[in-house]
């Protein structure tokens, strides 16, 4: 049998993470009508692209995970949800906006990188910061379990 305040603690938790996941998700909408291209880039232009809207989330996604890694390490704990949720949001806009490149275009993924060709033109390789996000997140998933393991937290 389990002890009733195992299930709610379990309960708080999942709790806790609807609630940072519904306000992930809000921010991510509400900041997304901000024209970022604005404030990142010298050169204008038209957010036409249709990739364009799940890039401008992902990077919001990806300003939301930084901010609560920042957070984290501060020492303010109740910030782990927010770096786990801000990590899924972050690599599902990542990989949507790739997916949604015209069909003249192909990805090629690679360990920590990737690079887009389109109409026979390579762009840069990039970094992949959604599988860095990936990365330092199941890192720091194995690095609190190891440390609750030993009992040193």
């Amino acid at each position: 049998m389990v002890p009733i305040e195992y299930l709610s603690k379990k309960r708080e938790e999942i709790v806790t993470y609807v609630i940072d996941a519904v306000i992930i998700a809000i921010l991510i909408i509400i900041l997304s009508f901000l024209p970022f291209e604005a404030i990142l880039s010298e050169y204008p232009y038209a957010p036409t692209f249709p990739w364009h809207p799940y890039w401008r989330m992902g990077l919001i996604s990806f300003f939301i995970w930084f901010g609560s890694i920042l957070t984290l390490t501060a020492g303010y704990a109740h910030a782990k949800p927010f770096v786990y949720l801000s990590s899924v949001f972050l690599i599902a806009l990542h990989y949507l906006a790739i997916s949604v490149l015209p069909h003249t275009c192909s990805v090629s993924i690679g360990l920590l990188t990737y690079t887009v060709n389109c109409k026979g033109k390579n762009s840069p390789t990039c970094l992949d910061v959604a599988q860095i996000a990936l990365l330092l997140t199941v890192l720091m998933i194995f690095l609190e379990k190891r440390r609750k393991d030993k009992g040193t937290i």
